[in-house]
């Protein structure tokens, strides 16, 4: 088996380790490409250090800046992120649907004289005798 291949296909399952999250798995791969026999100028070896040192912390800014999009795409879109935030809607849907309801039930006049229309009318009467 021709080592060039195995590099390239080792660097290709990294980048698939890297996409699914297995961060580990594609340090390890990344590892596997550098330890073959490529030139140090091989462009495959210049990737996958690249990938290494982005995946360990280094690299520009526009490549982490690329590496945690996709991480943050990835997790917002989880289902077991997406269920709780629409069971949170549903909730506060269903409560704010039982406070209106509740609130149109009441006789017109009834929110003056109750709760905080009454409270800020009261502190605007003056107080004792009058």
């Amino acid at each position: 088996m021709n080592k060039v291949t195995q590099a390239e296909r080792e660097f290709n399952q990294a980048r698939r380790f890297e996409n699914q999250g297995k961060l580990q798995e594609a340090l390890r791969l990344y590892d596997a490409v550098l330890a073959s026999p490529l030139a140090e100028d091989d462009p495959l070896r210049l990737s996958a250090q690249r990938r290494q040192s982005l995946l360990q912390g280094g690299g520009d800014f526009g490549d982490r800046f690329e590496l945690h999009l996709q991480n943050f795409f990835r997790e917002a879109t989880r289902p077991s992120a997406l269920l709780p935030m629409l069971a949170g809607t549903a909730v506060f849907q269903a409560s704010r649907l039982a406070v209106l309801s509740r609130l149109a039930q009441a006789p017109a006049d009834a929110g003056r004289h109750r709760g905080v229309p009454s409270f800020a009318a009261g502190g605007a009467q003056p107080l004792g005798p009058g």
